[in-house]
């Protein structure tokens, strides 16, 4: 799927910085192409997909020059979406406090 066609997740709370971890998967994106493809619904609020999981796969292969990226299209609803969300980036090794922090929100919001 053409980059250009892929949005973020609204709210997504986790951040992507370039730093070294993130020009490792770069090179390897340069070396090997998104070996993972990324996790995308159709965007509720207008046109291209949302990225539920692969913002930092996104943003190595914009910096590795590539204009394309493999995904998968799911149908989420807005629940399901920050679910998944949040359990692929507690897979990372090293998460910000904060980040960790959000991981509750799902349990949260489920006991409304």
């Amino acid at each position: 799927m053409k980059l250009e066609e892929l949005h973020s997740f609204e709210g997504h709370p986790f951040k992507v910085e370039r730093n070294q971890e993130l020009f490792e998967l770069r090179c390897s994106i340069e070396k090997e192409g998104v070996l993972v493809p990324l996790l995308v619904r159709k965007n509720p609020h207008g046109d291209g997909y949302e990225i539920i999981a692969g913002h930092r796969r996104k943003e190595a292969a914009l910096w590795a020059g590539l204009t394309e990226v493999p995904v998968i299209i799911r149908e989420l609803d807005d629940d399901q979406s920050v679910i998944a969300m949040v359990d692929s980036n507690l897979q990372r090794e090293k998460i910000l406090p904060s980040e960790k922090a959000f991981k509750k929100y799902p349990n949260i919001t489920s006991q409304k």
